[in-house]
């Protein structure tokens, strides 16, 4: 009797290690395609703010004399 017990609970934590690897991952997979998302997203971020300066520059200086842009 003491032996089932001890082999199943030897598979239940056998288990529930292979799940744990699993969740694991997953996890690490999912991370991974987010920090790729950042990356594109800081890109992109940095781009806009280089348009918009590029904006901010031209109608600064192609404003007509004695106008505020």
């Amino acid at each position: 009797m003491q032996r089932m017990f001890q082999k199943k609970t030897e598979s239940g934590s056998k288990k529930r290690r292979q799940r744990a690897k699993r969740n694991r991952r997953q996890l690490t997979a999912s991370i991974t395609a987010i920090n790729a998302q950042l990356v594109v997203l800081l890109q992109q971020i940095s781009s806009l703010q280089m348009q918009v300066s590029n904006i901010a520059t031209t109608t600064t200086t192609s404003a007509p004399a004695g106008q505020v842009p």
